[in-house]
């Protein structure tokens, strides 16, 4: 079954002329998409295989972004009132989750989510600027002199109301609390940031008891 076809038996007709219109979705994912009311997906490619789910909420706007899935029992959710745009979502391995929480805004940067059951989440109510990019693993692996991998994958958290500026960098094992900001061109690997906290550079912390505002 296609997947103009399969949207149409779930009762997403107000959907079909906007996805095809404007999107490019291979046969792959054609059962993979759970699609809210009222999604606007627009310059998007979508590329994956069977046994995946991709989840968008309702309200959610996604402007050209690029979502992947290589390996099987991934998901990627995309809660409700979200903004993306001219970003990637990318998992590749098997039982991996990215989620995005709600009313996030997220624009230009890389979300990648890899090996074997790690997870990359996000809260609610989050803004994550230019040139960021979050990635729970390695692209190579770096192995010793005994034949054993060194730099092992990690799940990340990004908590609720967390902002990030621009150019900045979360590797495997990082914890960010909320409320929280990383300055730009910061880079976090392995640390948590504490509640309402500013970290820059090499997660160094120069504010705490902290908030901000859109």
């Amino acid at each position: 079954m296609s997947l103009k076809k399969h949207l149409q038996k779930h009762n997403f007709t107000y959907f079909i002329s906007n996805l095809f219109s404007h999107n490019k979705i291979s046969n792959g994912v054609k059962k993979a998409f759970e699609i809210g009311k009222f999604v606007s997906l627009k310059h998007c490619n979508v590329f994956g295989s069977l046994h995946n789910k991709i989840i968008i909420g309702e309200h959610s706007t996604l402007h050209n972004v690029s979502i992947c899935i290589k390996g099987n029992n991934n998901i990627i959710r995309i809660c409700e009132n979200n903004e993306i745009t001219d970003s990637e979502i990318v998992i590749v391995g098997n039982n991996c989750l990215i989620e995005i929480g709600k009313k996030c805004s997220i624009h230009n940067s890389r979300l990648y989510c890899g090996d074997y059951n790690k997870s990359l989440k996000i809260g609610d109510d989050c803004l994550i600027g230019f040139g960021t990019t979050i990635m729970t693993y390695d692209a190579h692996s770096i192995i010793n002199i005994n034949g054993e991998k060194i730099n092992q994958a990690g799940n990340i958290l990004i908590c609720n109301h967390v902002w990030l500026a621009s150019n900045v960098t979360v590797l495997c094992g990082a914890v960010i609390n909320e409320n929280s900001v990383g300055g730009a061109g910061s880079f976090l690997k392995n640390k948590t940031i504490p509640l309402g906290s500013v970290f820059v550079g090499n997660g160094r912390i120069i504010k705490t008891n902290i908030n901000w505002e859109r």
